[in-house]
């Protein structure tokens, strides 16, 4: 059996060539990681030129020291959010990118050193708006300020006083706490808007919801919550919860899946819930031998089997327009990791827009299989098991990874 040419190091472990790519919300324009002076950036690419041909991406950050973590499109799509992280510090800034015009400069919203911004999003139900939660005054809490993104003027909307403390706004504008108790349990409470006293809506056993974990997001009615919660298994799971009545529903998945909230909080933040730009739930994230995508609303069904179809690798980001025409599909995949889709689901068309790590050849690589290990105590562990291409399967040295967390 021949043995395949070696792969130098430098392209292995090189950095991806694209990055989190996703869609602008009118479906004129992608945006993506990639590398511009050794650094993480931003780079914007229209989806079509005046002639019918795609233009060249263009790098829109320009940070040379700094690293971008991630970046957030607005409701208006000539505005482009992005949060960068400085080497050596823990505070994070938040930044304005001005798309319809290239000459201005990048505006950062984040009012002075030593304030870390812990996270935005868009606002529900508030166009040109971003809710975002800065730490500046208690340690381990999170005020919450909305930002009127074209002005760049932050507002308070409501301060922690603990640590660990953050807030939640629902799209009809209240309030709730998130926040740990002294027996390390997790408590939300409401926030009365005219005395701005709490009252308790939930409290769960801090065993039952790693903090910061699981996901805490407001339904699109301002009704409910989706949280979290393993309740009476140890697999992590989704349920609803009444904001009125604190009444918890599952959200229908798989019993035997756990929510892939864990790993995606640990890597990049990301969510194990897909959403819609009107928060509408259309599908859940979950982690087995494989990564699963479960759709829960009707429309997304035959969306996620069309994309699906694009890959043997596993779905990883996805996103679309306002409209749901035009989805980009990003795939894990043991040998040709991060291949990115565009997809039309009016006309059924498909183009591959980037393999983060082209200089790679998927066919030297050698794939992962799942095996299950049947531990002395009975229980069954989920395992990878990767084989060296071009080499018998006999008397090779054992290489473990022992996953140590969360």
């Amino acid at each position: 059996m021949s043995q395949p040419a070696l792969i130098p190091v430098e392209d292995l472990f090189a950095p991806p060539a694209h990055a989190t790519t996703s869609i602008s919300p009118d479906g004129t324009r992608l945006a993506f990681l990639a590398p511009w002076k050794d650094r993480t950036n931003v780079w914007v690419q229209d989806l079509h030129g005046p002639d019918d041909t795609r233009p060249e991406p263009r790098c829109v950050s320009a940070e040379d020291t700094c690293t971008v973590l991630r970046y957030l499109w607005t409701s208006d799509p000539r505005w482009l959010l992005y949060l960068r992280g400085r080497r050596g510090h823990e505070d994070r800034h938040l930044l304005r990118i001005d798309l319809d015009d290239p000459d201005a400069a990048v505006v950062d919203l984040t009012p002075g050193d030593g304030v870390r911004v812990l996270d935005a999003c868009a606002a529900p139900g508030r166009p040109g708006r971003a809710d975002v939660w800065l730490a500046a005054r208690t340690p381990g809490g999170a005020d919450l300020h909305e930002l009127d993104v074209a002005t760049g003027r932050l507002t308070v909307l409501a301060e922690s006083d603990r640590p660990g403390m953050s807030w939640i706004r629902t799209g009809d504008g209240r309030l709730f706490a998130t926040t740990p108790t002294a027996d390390g349990d997790l408590e939300i409470a409401a926030r009365d808007p005219r005395t701005g006293e709490l009252q308790t809506v939930l409290t769960r056993p801090g065993a039952d919801h790693p903090l910061g974990v699981l996901p805490i997001e407001p339904t699109p009615d301002g009704a409910g919550l989706w949280l979290g919660a393993r309740g009476h298994s140890d697999l992590n799971r989704l349920t609803r919860v009444d904001l009125g009545t604190g009444t918890e529903t599952p959200v229908e998945g798989f019993d035997a899946l756990e929510i892939d909230a864990e790993r995606r909080a640990g890597t990049d933040g990301s969510s194990a819930l897909i959403r819609d730009h009107e928060g509408e739930l259309l599908g859940i994230r979950y982690l087995g031998d494989r990564r699963v995508v479960h759709p829960v609303h009707p429309r997304f069904a035959d969306v996620l089997d069309r994309i699906e179809a694009l890959s043997d690798g596993d779905l990883d980001d996805v996103s679309s327009d306002r409209t749901g025409r035009y989805w980009v599909a990003s795939f894990a995949h043991d040998r040709d990791p991060g291949v990115t889709w565009l997809y039309d689901h009016t006309t059924g068309a498909a183009e591959l827009l980037f393999r983060s790590h082209p200089q790679l050849d998927p066919d030297a690589l050698a794939p992962m299989r799942p095996v299950t290990i049947i531990a002395r105590d009975g229980l069954a562990l989920p395992t990878l098991v990767t084989l060296p291409v071009g080499v018998e399967p006999a008397g090779l040295p054992l290489v473990l990874l022992v996953h140590d967390g969360p």
